[in-house]
């Protein structure tokens, strides 16, 4: 088999050429849809749940990722915006239990 038929193969089916190499965290990151308080709310957002990435980690290195859930995004984003800005004015850092 040639390699062009061999690459072709491979990236028909969406399979990486090599094994050890996962897809990229921006196409396949999504936003918990399980989260019901703010308290699970900030802890997705600054330490990620379930394994995943913190937002913020995705917010720094692939900017822009939220893009196929963007109103999602931005309602949540509104939500950790608002308590920070709280503990700004507590003079504190927020306590999550």
């Amino acid at each position: 088999m040639s390699n062009t038929t061999q690459r072709n193969t491979t990236e028909s089916s969406n399979v990486p050429a090599n094994p050890s190499i996962s897809r990229h965290p921006s196409s396949t990151f999504r936003l918990s849809t399980g989260v019901y308080t703010v308290t699970d709310l900030y802890r997705e957002w600054k330490e990620g749940l379930g394994g995943n990435h913190s937002v913020e980690f995705m917010n720094t290195s692939h900017p822009g990722w939220y893009s196929s859930q963007k109103s999602f995004y931005m309602r949540r984003r509104k939500i950790i915006k608002a308590c920070e800005e709280y503990a700004v004015r507590k003079d504190g850092p927020l306590k999550m239990l």
